[in-house]
């Protein structure tokens, strides 16, 4: 996560930086930087029982820019994703 990230997440909770980071961040598996903490089955912890995440309107670029810019060779899901994007954005509209 970004510093911007991290401001916006936490402003938006009604956290300061410091908080925020204490609460719901840890160290990337590399540890070369921050990302969010993860539910016991992975999912982001801010994913709530619908599927929709909790804080939206602030979540990271990561989640803004997902799936488009993500770059994971072999994820089937992910590929799914991209070429039912690729078919929306080939279909011309009604006239």
């Amino acid at each position: 996560m970004s510093l911007e990230d991290i401001e916006a997440a936490a402003a938006y909770l009604d956290l300061t930086p410091e908080e925020f980071v204490n609460r719901h961040c840890t160290l990337s598996p590399g540890r070369s930087g921050l990302v969010l903490k993860e539910q016991a089955d992975g999912a982001c912890e801010f994913i709530g029982a619908d599927n929709r995440c909790g804080i939206y309107p602030a979540r990271p670029r990561q989640c803004r820019e997902f799936p488009w810019e993500w770059q994971v060779d072999g994820c089937p899901v992910l590929d799914r994703l991209l070429e039912e994007s690729a078919r929306d954005d080939s279909i011309e509209p009604e006239a």
